[in-house]
């Protein structure tokens, strides 16, 4: 893989647009798969392919039709374990992947495809694209949208995590923050405490108000949690990428977080373009004026592969 610097990054804040809600009747169809839906089958365009987030569903992404287009062809995934049918168990982001895969064989044919995936779901799309690759699909363009690549962030080596706690322990880096930093460090050695004794779901926010499918939701979300931290992928892929990511990131004290392109650049060797949007991880995917300027982003890489195709057979630049 080229190294990150060799990508040509181009970065700007993109303002949103007026807001508006989804039009009613902007549900997606199920394709005859478990965990893929189509959002808009039609379309002349390379077909968008998106993976939701942790224990995330298709709708996550069902403005993105009126915004993009009827042109626009797009499909997108349901976290695996989401459905009600399946057990949760524990399942690496490959297993995922192949999943995936399977899915999406069942529904399009073996031509270009655009793919990407919000928070924890960039992760099985990535590795959904290094399969693609391998076996000579094309993959012009992957779309992170605000999710870390593998193993970012990195932990800090131990001196410099004790060196870190440390000085937020004395300084706290402004007004307030001492307290903050020990309200976090009560959190986390609760957190430790209920893991030793067995009592992970507890540290899991609520995600469904029938008790059931809630407790289904949770273990599905520490499973994905799981597999995110284990996955170590081999080679990267040449496509061109996007990072779609927020102002006011998540942060987390003692590790590595320098890099604007959240370790992407290690993974995909094509052109790279950054864009940015105003406030915090959730805000993405939930402001509808930030789902209006990512999907204009996207729109215009899109149109950016499919002229440049039409011209010179090669990938555009960004």
């Amino acid at each position: 893989m080229p190294p990150a610097s060799s990508a040509t990054l181009s970065s700007a804040v993109i303002e949103p647009a007026p807001t508006f809600g989804p039009a009613p009747g902007e549900v997606p169809v199920r394709r005859g798969t478990p965990h893929l839906f189509a959002l808009n089958a039609s379309g002349t365009k390379p077909p968008l392919v998106l993976v939701a987030g942790l224990g995330g569903h298709a709708f996550t992404f069902g403005i993105f039709p009126r915004l993009l287009g009827e042109d626009q062809p797009i499909y997108a995934f349901h976290a695996v374990g989401t459905d009600s049918s399946e057990t949760p168990r524990p399942r690496t982001i490959e297993e995922i992947a192949e999943i995936y895969m399977a899915e999406l064989d069942q529904v399009l044919p073996r031509g270009p495809v655009v793919l990407g995936g919000f928070s924890f779901g960039a992760l099985p799309a990535f590795e959904l694209a290094r399969r693609l690759v391998r076996r000579g699909q094309d993959v012009p363009l992957f779309i992170s949208l605000d999710g870390f690549a593998p193993d970012y962030p990195r932990r800090l080596p131990l001196p410099a995590r004790l060196w870190a706690h440390g000085r937020e322990l004395l300084t706290g880096g402004g007004p307030g923050g001492r307290l903050a930093y020990l309200a976090r460090t009560r959190r986390n050695l609760r957190a430790r405490l209920l893991r030793a004794r067995g009592r992970q779901l507890e540290l899991v926010p609520d995600l469904h108000a029938d008790r059931a499918l809630n407790i289904r939701a949770k273990q599905n979300w520490l499973e994905n949690k799981r597999a995110m931290r284990l996955y170590r992928p081999g080679n990267g892929i040449p496509s061109a990428l996007l990072l779609i990511r927020v102002e006011n990131p998540e942060r987390w004290l003692a590790t590595k977080m320098d890099d604007p392109l959240y370790g992407w650049g290690d993974h995909v060797g094509g052109p790279a373009t950054l864009a940015t949007l105003p406030g915090s991880h959730l805000a993405l995917m939930r402001s509808p004026a930030n789902q209006k300027a990512a999907a204009d982003v996207i729109a215009r890489h899109i149109a950016g592969l499919a002229l440049d195709d039409a011209s010179s057979g090669s990938r555009v630049a960004y």
